[in-house]
């Protein structure tokens, strides 16, 4: 009994391993086009799914996306909701 359990916590921390591989974390900074000023409070999300960030007092985020790209959408109040697809 206790290998099936060694076997099967084995496999387990194998397929985790599998799925983080899957995904990778993408950093950036959120600006204003006009001015360049960073923007605090942006929402970043992955497009179809409920994860998201948003930007610091830096304008910066940090998000996982799959490893082969994504859509991620920005909204900010007062300014166009904005689709960007990333590679």
């Amino acid at each position: 009994m206790s290998r099936v359990l060694l076997l099967f916590t084995f496999l387990s921390f194998i397929g985790l391993s599998l799925a983080q591989a899957q995904n990778r974390q993408l950093t950036g900074t959120v600006k204003d086009k006009k001015d360049g000023q960073v923007l605090v409070g942006v929402s970043v999300a992955l497009a179809g799914t409920k994860n998201g960030t948003s930007t610091d007092a830096n304008g910066t985020f940090k998000i996982s996306i799959p490893a082969n790209g994504a859509v991620l959408t920005f909204t900010y109040i007062g300014y166009k909701t904005k689709n960007v697809t990333t590679f």
